[in-house]
């Protein structure tokens, strides 16, 4: 036996030793029996261990030992039957059966139930051997029952004789549904969909159909929320619940057998419904505060509150600030997080911010909400009025009225209200001026007159008062300069009226220069200044403001063609200020391509000396392949017109004679005429022109030798021998001129007589030696000349080694070989001749 209960007292028996193989025992009786027959006659020992159901199983043991005796004294048991039932409602002391026995030996005979007598449920007399039922069966208890009889002799030592019954105990419906608990607690979320709650048991102690129950609410599920599977007890939700509606439910379930709906049981089951985080926090109310700047750091400012219709940790709110301010300085409050108290951690300065909105957060850790707090901070009388300016300065004329608006001083006051009205005055107070106490216009109380000065400044400070309980004050000075007053406005001086420009013009040239002058100030030349105020080029060309030079700013490129007007203005300094405005054309034209071209390089014109001034001497004339403004051409001596005989048009090229032609002081007269066309960077070409005077008789013949000397030169581009030239007469008057063979000077072998002759034709040839000789020959005019002409002349004579010049006529075909050679009495002591190389005159000494 054990003195524990439960599984704790459930006890199991086992064999061991030598022998236990002969043996078998009944694990839950105890109940040794033979394993087969045994043959033997001593006495065998076998170990009984027996051994409980606990967790740390507690054992012991024992041991039995087995004599063998002659069968036939053994009393003789006799059992109708080995197997019997019964029903567990059948009554105490109902007889099952009478057990006999018969012994050889000494009687009587008692009769024992050895074992499988759990809970003493039978009794066997021991004398007759009626075997009754003895307590209360109890088929949901123990189902059969293996009892052993044991019939036992009076002998010494007592023989015993042991048979096995089975004792079966049929089911009768005798037990109601009894749950496994008579309250069951359970939990479900809300706003979950229809789901499984719990589930209950009720046990029906009988079996089969006897054990079979069905479950119902019959209590508490006002609503329909609930459902129960009547088979296997599992109740549900038909639908999400709320447990802000309803936050738990009482039902009571009822157990029915199913074979005798009399057989109920109950139990109560306490649903209750978890907390869902599905509600976010709420705000109750607007939150709007007013604290004082000089508030300290600590103080709480507001406290701020929310409801959340959640409950424990759901319920649990945060409170949080997003610091959306747009201000640099730190943000001067923070909130506690659990219990919302706004309060103050940086000092505070209406005048930096006067209103806050905080954006605060109110967070259960699933929901957030955010309300606007506006906290406006109320004005202390903490700042001095500040002037706009620390020094004023201000420039009027001179006036004899009074009351004259001078200026205005302006000072602020970052306070509000009384503490931010501020009143004017002047300390000392000033005998010209006088400061409105509210406006802080300043004005004029006497005349204010200059003494013959230039100007005159005069000072004075002004101070600002605010009106606070504990006034702040500042002051600034005021300069008051005056002037004599402006009465003439800049006048432009005069300029080209448009300027045609290329559409390539580098941006940054200068295409003009301004100039404007003022009457008032003569001598100043800083005193105007230039801004282009408008016109369709001021987005292309800008005005130094001090020099007046218009510049190109931006690309002309997309402007061909096209006329644009920039309009100037130009402003003095004077008081008042006086301005005068100008138009500036511009046509934009193309690049200037091409250069003036004359038809050909050398033009001669002859002119006799006794012309009047004013007589054209020709007419020059040159082209442009450009258009517009860079064909238009002009024309102008480049050189040559020294002493200003000449003039040329500008734009006709007439080339007109504006001093008297003296022949006999300049023959020939080489000017250099250049032909200029229109464009801003200009084009040029040139023309040598060669004004040749007719001599006219107003000389008389004069000699100044007998002999007279020309030379002709002739060249050989061959070398050697084949380069060496012979000089020889061809024609002419042999008998009065002679050429050197070797250099081909020509003299005179006579006197000349003017009156008889004016004039001779020689033909000289030149010729080489070689072997296959070659010549040319030139034609040699020699002109006599009145030694009277000759007189008049101012030159030096020629060196004796000096060669007086020869010239080609004029009027000669280009393609003869053709000289004139002027000769004169006093050709050695008066060379008027001179040499040119310009088209239609050669000297004898080039090639030809």
């Amino acid at each position: 036996m054990d003195e524990d209960t439960g599984v704790n007292a459930q006890l199991t028996f086992s064999l061991f030793g030598r022998h236990a193989d002969w043996f078998s025992i009944d694990p839950f009786t105890g109940t040794v029996f033979t394993s087969d027959e045994l043959k033997v006659e001593d006495d065998i020992t076998i170990g009984v261990r027996v051994e409980d159901g606990g967790n740390d199983p507690k054992s012991d043991s024992t041991t039995v030992t087995i004599r063998f005796q002659n069968v036939l004294e053994f009393p003789l048991l006799t059992v109708d039957a080995f197997e019997y039932w019964v029903s567990e409602d059948d009554p105490l002391d109902m007889l099952i059966t009478i057990v006999t026995a018969e012994t050889t030996r000494k009687g009587p005979i008692s009769y024992y139930l050895a074992s499988g007598n759990f809970e003493m449920m039978f009794r066997l007399d021991q004398e007759t051997g009626e075997l009754t039922i003895g307590a209360p069966l109890d088929y949901e208890s123990y189902k059969e029952f293996q009892l052993c009889i044991e019939a036992r002799d009076a002998g010494f030592p007592p023989f015993s004789t042991y048979a096995e019954v089975f004792i079966h105990v049929r089911d009768v419906n005798d037990n109601s549904p009894v749950f496994t608990k008579s309250v069951y607690m359970c939990e479900v979320f809300e706003n979950l969909p229809a789901s499984v709650v719990c589930e209950v048991l009720a046990i029906d102690a009988d079996l089969g159909v006897y054990g079979e129950v069905e479950y119902s609410i019959v209590i508490g599920n006002v609503d329909g929320d609930f459902t129960i599977n009547t088979n296997t007890g599992i109740i549900q939700t038909l639908r999400s619940l709320d447990r802000e509606k309803n936050s738990g439910y009482k039902l009571t379930i009822q157990a029915v057998d199913k074979d005798n709906t009399l057989n109920t049981g109950t139990a109560i089951v306490y649903v209750t419904v978890l907390d869902k985080n599905d509600h976010a926090p709420r705000f109750l109310q607007i939150f709007h505060t007013e604290v004082s700047e000089d508030a300290p750091i600590g103080s709480t400012v507001i406290q701020i509150t929310s409801t959340d219709e959640d409950i424990g940790e759901n319920a649990v709110i945060s409170y949080t600030i997003v610091n959306n301010q747009s201000s640099s300085v730190r943000f001067p409050f923070a909130i506690e997080k659990t219990s919302g108290s706004l309060v103050i951690v940086q000092t505070l300065d209406r005048e930096i911010q006067s209103r806050y909105i905080i954006k605060v957060i109110a967070n259960d850790s699933a929901w957030s909400i955010g309300t606007d707090v506006t906290v406006d901070i109320s004005d202390i009388n903490d700042n001095s009025p500040v002037f706009s300016q620390s020094q004023y300065a201000v420039t009027i004329t001179e006036t004899k009225n009074q009351g004259i608006f001078v200026m205005q001083v302006k000072a602020s006051d970052a306070d509000i209200g009384q503490n931010g009205q501020i009143l004017y005055y002047i300390e000392p107070p000033d005998y010209f001026f006088g400061v409105n106490a509210s406006t802080g216009d300043i004005a004029t109380k006497q005349p204010v007159l200059l003494n013959k000065l230039e100007s005159q400044s005069l000072s004075f400070t002004v101070v600002a008062l605010d009106c606070g309980e504990d006034p702040y004050r500042s002051n600034t000075t005021v300069i008051v300069t005056i002037v004599p007053y402006n009465y003439f406005a800049p006048i432009f001086l005069p300029f080209s009226p448009v300027l045609h420009i290329p559409y390539n013009l580098d941006v940054g040239t200068t295409v003009i220069q301004l100039s404007a002058v003022d009457e008032d100030y003569q001598s100043r030349a800083t005193a105007v200044e230039y801004t282009a105020i408008g016109g369709n080029a001021s987005v292309f060309f800008e005005v130094d403001i001090y020099s007046g030079q218009v510049r190109l700013k931006d690309f002309l490129r997309q402007s061909l063609n096209t006329i644009l007007t920039l309009i100037v203005l130009a402003k003095d300094k004077g008081m008042p200020p006086l301005s005068s405005e100008t138009n500036v054309n511009f046509v934009i034209t193309e690049k200037n391509r091409f250069s003036p071209r004359f038809s050909e390089p050398l033009v001669l014109f002859l002119a006799p000396e006794d012309v009047p001034v004013g007589f054209v001497i020709g007419r020059v004339h040159a082209e442009d392949k450009d258009d517009g403004i860079n064909g238009l051409l002009s024309y102008a001596f480049k050189s040559g017109n020294d002493n200003e005989l000449f003039s040329i048009g500008q734009t006709s090229g007439l080339i007109t004679l504006i001093k008297g032609l003296d022949y006999e002081i300049k023959v020939v007269h080489l000017l250099c005429v250049i032909a200029k066309d229109g464009g801003w960077i200009s084009e040029t070409g040139e023309l040598n022109v060669t004004v040749v005077v007719e001599d006219m008789n107003d000389n008389p013949p004069v000699f100044s030798t007998m002999e007279y000397r020309a030379l002709v030169k002739a060249s050989d581009r061959d070398s050697g021998a084949n380069a060496e030239i012979t000089y020889s007469l061809l024609t002419g008057d042999q008998d009065l001129f002679s050429v050197d063979s070797k250099n081909g000077t020509i003299t005179t072998r006579d006197m000349f007589d003017f009156e008889v002759h004016q004039a001779f034709e020689l033909s000289v040839k030149a010729s080489n030696t070689g072997t296959l000789a070659h010549f040319s020959v030139v034609h040699v005019y020699i002109q006599i000349t009145g030694l009277r002409a000759l007189l008049k002349t101012s030159e030096p004579p020629l060196h004796p080694t000096q060669k007086p010049p020869v010239y080609f006529s004029h009027s000669l075909p280009l393609s003869k070989w053709t000289a004139a050679l002027v000769i004169s009495p006093l050709d050695t002591a008066f060379p008027k001749l001179r040499e040119l190389a310009v088209k239609g005159i050669y000297f004898l000494s080039v090639i030809c």
